[in-house]
C-alpha cells in the first residue's frame, strides 16, 4: 500500500464518517476501528517491509555486492523503526483502552491466517515514560490532580513563580462501550448540544454549560470507573505494559474489512505520524512559523489582547476549526486568548488528546515517521531519522482556569447555530475542506460578532474534488473574494508560501502558494446557514 504523497493534507476520515452515516458503520464502530488501525500499524507496515525485502532479494548477488549495506541489515533497521512507531501509537491509545476493550466485537480484524506473530510487541527498553494521565469532562478545563511533572529543559521554562498550576484542554470523549450510536452529523440534533455524558464524541462549545457540568461532577467519575475497570493495563511506572485487545480477538470468525476501508485507515495512521512532526517537533518549527505565524500576528494586530481585556474584562474567544493535533489552538492559548479547537477526524482528535491532556515530557517520545518512504532520498538513512516529540511541555504554558477546549464534529453542523459567539476565527489549510466553500464562509461570518476578526492562510485544494458521488463546489480565489467582502472588510491580503507535513530531507517537496487574508466582520446579516447542509 502506498503512502500519502509529500505535502498532502487530505483528510480521508471525512469519507469514513460519511460511510458510517449511510449505515455501514455507526460512530462507535468507526471510533474503535480508528483505534484498531493505530494498533495495527505494525501489521500494515510489515507488508511494505516484506515488499522491500522481496524486491532487494530479486537483485543478483553480484549487484547486491555493489550496495553499501546488506539487505538483511537495511530491512532490520526499517523493522526497528516500525516498532518505535508502534510504541508511540500504543502510548497514544492508552487512555482509550477501556473504550476499545468494551467494543471488541465492533473491530475489523486485519490479520490473515498465520500473521499473528507479525504483531511484535515493543521491547520495554524503548518505551518512554509519561506521567499518570488526568481524565476530565469534555466541556470543562482540566485541573491536574497528579503530582507536578518534572521540570522541562532550560529551553522550555516553567511558569513564573506565583502562577497557578497548569490546566489542559478538554478532550473529546470516546463513544460508549454500549448503548445507542452517537448522533451523526446528518441527523438534525448537532453533536455539541448533546449531554455531557462520555457517550458523545464532543461536548458543548466553550462557555456553554460549563458551570452546570462542573456541578454535576459525574463525567470524571465515569471515566475513573472505566480506568479502574480496565484490566488490560496493569499499573507499571504510571503507564504499564498492556495486553492488546488485538491478542484476544477470535480472528477466525471475524469478517475482514474492505480493501478501501483498510487502506484508508492505515494511510491515515501514517499521515498522523507526519502530522506530529509538523505540530509537535523541533523539525516542524519552520513549517509552523510559516503557517501559524501570520494568523497569530493577525490577532496581535487586529484583536490586541490587553486592549480587549481592559474593555471587556475577559480574553477574546478564538475558534480554530480544522485544528488537527491542536498546535494552533495551543499557541493561541499560550498568548493569553481563550480558544476552542474544532476537528472532525478521530485520528487527529486522539492525537491532540494525548499531547495536550497528558504529562508528556519534552522530547520524551520517539517516532520514525518516514521509515517506509524509501523514494526521493539524498542520504542512505534519511528515511530512518528519529524525531522527538513534543518539542515543549504543553502543560507548562496553559494556566488553570483558561478557557481552552476541543470540540469534535463537522464544522457547519456544530457552529452554524452559534451566531456572533466568537471574537475571532483562525483558519489554516481549512476552507478548501468544504464540499461547498460558500457555506463555510457564511458559517464563519455568522459565528463572528461584528468587529470580530477572520484570518486565513491556505490553498484551494478542494478535498472532495476527485471523489465520485460527493458534492464538491470548486471556486477560484477571484470568485471567493467578493463573497468574503460581503461580510468582511479585508484589511490585509498577501500570498504566502507554506508546506504541509513535508519531509525536509526528501527530494520531493510540495510548496503551496497560499492566500493569506485578514478580514474584520461588518454588520451584514447572514442568511441561508443551516446545520443540515450536505445531501
Amino acid at each position: 500500500m502506498s503512502d500519502l504523497g509529500e505535502g498532502d493534507y487530505f483528510d480521508d476520515d471525512e469519507l469514513s464518517h460519511g460511510e458510517a452515516h449511510d449505515g455501514e458503520e455507526d460512530e462507535s464502530k468507526h471510533f474503535v476501528n480508528v483505534c484498531y488501525a493505530f494498533q495495527n500499524y505494525t501489521l500494515d507496515a510489515m507488508r511494505e517491509v516484506a515488499r522491500i525485502e522481496k524486491h532487494f532479494h530479486s537483485v543478483s548477488e553480484d549487484d547486491q555486492a555493489l550496495l553499501i549495506e546488506k539487505v538483511e541489515s537495511r530491512v532490520q533497521k526499517i523493522k526497528h523503526a516500525v516498532h518505535v512507531n508502534q510504541q508511540f501509537l500504543d502510548l497514544l491509545l492508552q487512555p482509550h483502552r477501556p473504550a476499545i476493550d468494551g467494543q471488541e466485537e465492533l473491530m475489523e480484524p486485519l490479520l490473515e491466517p498465520g500473521q499473528q506473530d507479525a504483531a511484535t510487541a515493543i521491547s520495554s527498553e524503548h518505551r518512554e515514560e509519561i506521567s499518570t494521565p488526568n481524565h476530565t469532562d469534555t466541556t470543562t478545563p482540566m485541573t491536574p490532580s497528579a503530582p507536578p511533572p518534572p521540570p522541562p529543559p532550560p529551553s522550555d521554562p516553567p511558569p513564573s513563580a506565583g502562577q497557578p498550576p497548569p490546566s489542559r484542554a478538554s478532550p473529546p470523549a470516546a463513544p460508549p462501550p454500549s448503548g445507542p450510536p452517537v448522533t451523526s452529523p446528518d441527523q438534525e440534533q448537532p453533536q455539541h448540544e448533546s449531554s455531557t455524558s462520555p457517550s458523545t464524541p464532543a461536548g458543548p462549545p466553550v462557555g456553554k454549560g460549563n458551570d452546570k457540568d462542573k456541578e454535576k461532577g459525574g463525567v470524571g467519575d465515569v471515566v475513573e470507573r472505566e480506568r479502574e475497570a480496565c484490566e488490560c493495563c496493569p499499573p507499571q511506572d504510571g503507564h504499564g505494559q498492556h495486553v492488546s485487545p488485538l491478542d484476544r480477538l477470535d480472528r477466525s470468525v471475524r469478517p475482514r474489512p474492505s480493501p478501501l476501508v483498510m487502506a484508508r485507515n492505515m494511510t491515515k495512521v501514517r499521515s498522523t505520524l507526519r502530522q506530529f512532526v509538523r505540530d509537535w517537533s523541533d523539525e516542524g518549527k519552520a513549517e509552523r512559523d510559516a503557517a501559524y505565524g501570520p494568523l497569530l500576528d493577525a490577532l496581535d494586530e487586529f484583536l490586541p489582547l490587553q486592549e480587549f481585556v481592559a474593555k471587556h474584562g475577559k480574553a477574546p474567544r478564538v475558534l480554530c476549526p480544522g485544528s488537527g493535533l491542536g498546535r494552533l489552538p495551543f499557541e493561541v492559548i499560550r498568548k493569553g486568548y481563550a480558544c476552542q479547537g474544532n476537528e472532525f477526524s478521530y485520528f487527529m482528535l486522539l492525537g491532540s488528546n494525548f499531547i495536550l491532556n497528558y504529562s508528556v515530557a519534552p522530547r520524551s517520545c520517539a517516532i520514525q515517521p518516514y521509515c517506509l518512504s524509501t523514494c526521493n532520498r539524498f542520504g542512505h538513512d534519511d528515511h530512518l531519522r528519529m524525531i522527538l516529540v513534543p518539542d515543549l511541555y504543553p502543560s507548562h504554558y496553559i494556566q488553570a482556569g483558561q478557557d481552552f477546549s476541543m470540540c469534535a464534529g463537522e464544522f457547519v453542523e456544530v457552529y452554524s447555530p452559534q451566531k456572533a459567539q466568537w471574537d475571532s476565527i483562525l483558519t489554516c489549510f481549512f476552507i478548501d475542506t468544504a464540499k461547498n466553500i460558500l457555506l463555510y464562509i457564511k458559517t464563519i461570518a455568522n459565528a463572528i460578532r461584528e468587529g470580530g476578526v477572520w484570518a486565513n492562510l491556505g490553498p484551494l485544494l478542494y478535498h472532495f474534488a476527485e471523489m465520485p458521488h460527493e458534492v464538491s463546489v470548486e471556486l477560484s480565489w477571484e470568485e471567493i473574494r467578493p463573497v468574503i467582502e460581503r461580510y468582511f472588510e479585508i484589511r490585509k491580503e498577501e500570498r504566502r508560501d507554506a508546506y504541509y507535513t513535508t519531509n525536509q530531507k526528501s527530494m520531493m517537496q510540495v510548496q503551496y502558494h497560499c492566500v493569506y487574508f485578514v478580514g474584520v466582520r461588518n454588520g451584514v446579516e447572514v442568511s441561508g446557514v443551516s446545520n443540515s447542509v450536505y445531501p
